[in-house]
């Protein structure tokens, strides 16, 4: 499943700052038991409900790192992992979030 999310920044909201949204997947099951499907560049898949992996372009345009939290549509997520799942990637999209 896959879902557009707000990220929102610490802070008063002002109403002159564009929203920005990233496209978030949403994985059911553990991946990490399929030989060769998760590509991690850092760090380990998430465990919990409140974790997420990033892809390594998002972190990277993002300057988003191992231990950050990033907060989506209200909720506060910690990023545990950088990489991605082979084979989800859909044409033209780049930025992804693993784990809502």
């Amino acid at each position: 499943m896959q879902c557009s999310m707000e990220r929102e920044r610490p802070g008063p909201r002002r109403a002159e700052v564009t929203k920005e949204l990233i496209l978030a997947y949403a994985v059911a099951g553990d991946p990490t038991r399929i030989p060769n499907v998760v590509d991690l560049k850092a760090g380990r898949w998430f465990r919990r409900s409140n974790e997420v992996v990033l892809g390594d372009r998002l972190a990277g345009e993002k300057d988003l790192h191992l231990g950050d939290i990033l907060r989506l549509n209200g909720r506060d997520f910690l990023v545990v992992g950088i990489g991605k799942l082979r084979g989800l990637r859909l044409r033209g999209q780049r930025r992804r979030v693993h784990g809502l």
